[in-house]
């Protein structure tokens, strides 16, 4: 869908919602078929969810549109129209409505990236109107309900970083260590990204969770290890390969570690190369 069209498309959508005429509002949304990879249902870059399914999903949140609707879209077999019903429920749960939070929680296990993808964004652009709300859904997803789906941890984890703007990082690191998280790739890679995200707001309290956590949590390590290969780590070099060293010192020479040694490289963080800095580290 071409710029124009996407503004056309949206315009259209935007005057069907604001009627709430139910055969108005399905027309526009036929129209999302014309673009063939949603019609094939084939994945769709995170560009195109910010840039045409989100402002669409935040125009169905009004409350001139139907719920009934945002049901049928919620179980629709083409993700893009779950991913407007997953925008469109998450502004209506932050603004109140009693069953959002069920849609929500249906939604945050959903299979495709596109669908939680819009969940998280409209919750973290938005979150600041309702703070407590976005810490219900991160305490009780976090804390395993419901234990069955991975997933939905996921989310949680990728909306943790909002709850430290109210209530400081130190905070989100508290919960972080006291979640029962599972043993998933979905979660490993959300748990990196929230660490990276906090570590942008306080690196230091970052940097001393993660020494405390080598200790005790040893098997996080290389996710630690991943999360120091962010631009955020370089800002704090002396700490970062304090840690970088105590696990080569542990676990001698991983793929981890290096990683995060060259992305400090890029960033210009380090006095010496990689494999001098290796070589002095195996010699000690």
């Amino acid at each position: 869908m071409r710029p124009s069209q996407r503004r056309q498309w949206l315009q259209a959508l935007s005057a069907a919602a604001s009627l709430g005429n139910a055969e108005a509002l399905a027309l526009a949304l036929d129209t999302l078929l014309e673009d063939g990879d949603v019609a094939a249902n084939r994945p769709l870059s995170p560009g195109r969810v910010e840039k045409t399914l989100l402002p669409a999903g935040e125009i169905l949140a009004r409350p001139s549109v139907p719920e009934r609707l945002l049901q049928e879209l919620a179980r629709s077999p083409y993700a893009a129209f779950r991913a407007l019903a997953a925008a469109a429920w998450a502004l209506r749960y932050l603004r109140g409505e009693p069953k959002a939070g069920t849609h929500l929680e249906a939604l945050a296990k959903d299979e495709r990236d596109e669908v939680r993808h819009a969940l998280v964004r409209v919750l973290r652009k938005h979150g600041h109107q309702a703070p407590e709300r976005v810490r219900a859904l991160v305490d009780g997803w976090l804390a395993g309900r419901p234990a069955s789906s991975p997933r939905i941890q996921a989310v949680a984890l990728y909306l943790l970083p909002l709850l430290a703007e109210e209530e400081g990082v130190e905070a989100a690191l508290d919960r972080l260590e006291k979640a029962r998280l599972q043993n998933h790739p979905a979660v490993d890679e959300a748990w990196v990204q929230a660490l990276a995200d906090l570590g942008r707001k306080d690196g230091s309290a970052v940097l001393h969770r993660f020494g405390r956590w080598l200790l005790t949590r040893p098997r996080r390590a290389p996710r630690m290890a991943q999360a120091l290969a962010r631009p955020w780590a370089a800002h704090y070099p002396r700490q970062t390969l304090h840690l970088l060293e105590a696990m080569y010192h542990r676990w001698g020479r991983r793929r981890w570690i290096t990683q995060a040694l060259q992305a400090l490289a890029r960033e210009g963080a380090l006095s010496k190369s990689v494999d001098d800095l290796l070589r002095e580290w195996t010699e000690t």
